[in-house]
């Protein structure tokens, strides 16, 4: 009966019932103490990372962390709990890197991946994870290190549903280091894997990034439609609090094109779902895309407050940020083409930064190109 009820609960949240996954959850709880499950055991490591899981997908961020770490408090030494460890380890680790505190992040996937059990699913993700985290911290040898590993161990145990995370993963890495043409051919033959096994979830991540390439590639509309595209697939299952990464995406998009008010509206919905998930990671760079709709509108108090928020935040993180540098380099333009030449400067300074730590070389002369013309006229001044 244990064992039925955490499938249940496992395949309630598979399919974004978390309510009903709690329920069964805590009915496995009560049967594990009839049974006298001793506390150290596979057993309640498993109902304790579930609890996490379901807590974390609901947003309660500081109830998963407690869960998490009651998973890896109680788990054995068998390979199950071993493994129960290191998956508690990596999802703490994920809460770590959206909180900005990578430093902590690292530990705690280091440590997982020193747990998991050697070619299992979950020391794969793990050395997704990482890489994932090297890449945003510019170290992307290393990264592509772990993904190839990743990618290797996922063909080796011949698990589709991993294959697919992995890629999904290592093909956001390739869009960072300006792989485009790459990342798309993988996104394209990810998606029609998705979509021939029925897995709307990834078909719909795939629409997002397959968006980010259309608008990088300068094809807004293509963009628009796999933004909405991928927004209708997340709200088809229920999965509305992945709904925000379209959300934050068609946001970009409109206050690059100067169409404020539509921006505005998406992106002050995703900032509050942002900050509540204390997703600091992501909260930087989503206020300096805020000083594009701030400078189209010319609501310079609200540019300073949203820069200052903004570059505090990427700069405590250490991360790079690709819509950060796009936005800071299209914000300068507008303060430039208005006459605010000091916060252009500030503005191109950090996209500036950015560009050169992702090593994007075109990019980077094109921002230089600006800040002369912008310096040229501070010097009139």
């Amino acid at each position: 009966a244990s064992r039925h009820l955490l499938i249940g609960a496992q395949e309630s949240k598979k399919a974004h019932r978390n309510q009903r996954a709690w329920a069964l959850i805590t009915k496995q709880s009560r049967c594990l103490d009839r049974m006298q499950i001793p506390m150290t055991s596979t057993e309640w490591a498993e109902n304790w990372l579930l609890k996490g899981q379901v807590r974390h997908d609901q947003a309660r961020i500081t109830a998963a962390k407690k869960f998490y770490n009651k998973a890896i408090d109680v788990a054995d030494n068998s390979i199950e709990g071993r493994s129960c460890a290191a998956s508690a380890l990596r999802l703490l680790g994920h809460i770590a890197r959206n909180e900005a505190n990578t430093d902590r992040a690292l530990r705690m996937f280091l440590k997982g991946l020193s747990l998991a059990p050697e070619g299992g699913i979950v020391q794969i993700r793990l050395m997704g994870s990482i890489g994932y985290l090297k890449a945003s911290q510019g170290e992307f040898d290393s990264a592509f290190s772990y993904f190839d590993k990743a990618v290797a161990g996922s063909k080796r145990i011949d698990d589709d549903a991993l294959f697919v995370q992995i890629h999904l993963q290592r093909t956001a890495i390739l869009q960072l280091v300006g792989r485009f043409s790459e990342a798309k051919d993988d996104l394209l033959d990810i998606r029609n894997i998705c979509l021939k096994a029925g897995r709307r979830y990834r078909v719909a991540h795939c629409a997002n990034d397959l968006g980010e390439i259309a608008r990088f590639e300068g094809d807004v509309e293509a963009a628009e439609a796999y933004y909405k595209e991928s927004l209708d697939y997340y709200e088809s299952i229920g999965a509305s609090n992945s709904g925000w990464i379209p959300k934050v995406n068609l946001g970009i998009l409109l206050a690059e094109q100067g169409r404020s008010l539509e921006a505005r509206e998406y992106l002050e919905q995703v900032l509050i779902r942002l900050t509540r998930l204390k997703h600091f990671q992501l909260l930087g760079g989503l206020h300096i895309v805020l000083t594009l709709v701030d400078a189209h509108e010319s609501e310079w108090d609200e540019w300073d407050k949203n820069f200052q928020l903004g570059s505090k935040m990427l700069e405590e993180a250490g991360i790079i940020d690709t819509d950060a540098a796009r936005a800071a380099r299209l914000s300068g333009e507008v303060c430039f083409a208005q006459g605010e030449h000091e916060r252009a400067l500030k503005a191109l300074n950090l996209s500036l930064s950015n560009y050169q730590r992702m090593e994007r070389e075109e990019d980077t002369a094109i921002v230089l190109d600006i800040i002369g013309e912008v310096e040229a006229m501070l010097a009139q001044a």
